[in-house]
């Protein structure tokens, strides 16, 4: 019985998983940690930095004018790209 609710709270974690994949993959906007979740870092002080770094060396140049910035969904996901590949190199410390 106890393997049967594991597995039932496993697919229950992956279920909310693939919900959650599926509301990012809709939105037009990212909040700064959707944003980085989606170019693969975790929301961190020196992350954000990474984005301040993007945006001011024009890769994200859609943008919310107000702080904390929203970012074009698309455009985030073209530069997500562009590092996955190699193309693009973002300095650790910036």
């Amino acid at each position: 019985m106890q393997k049967l609710l594991d597995q039932n709270a496993q697919i229950v974690k992956t279920m909310a998983a693939m919900l959650d994949q599926l509301a990012m993959n809709t939105k037009q906007w990212y909040t700064p940690d959707e944003a980085l979740k989606v170019l693969g870092y975790s929301p961190t002080p020196n992350a954000r930095r990474r984005l301040k770094y993007l945006r001011d060396k024009n890769f994200l140049t859609s943008f919310g004018s107000q702080s904390p910035y929203t970012y074009d969904a698309q455009q985030v996901k073209k530069v997500a790209d562009l590092i996955r590949s190699g193309e693009l190199h973002v300095p650790l410390r910036t």
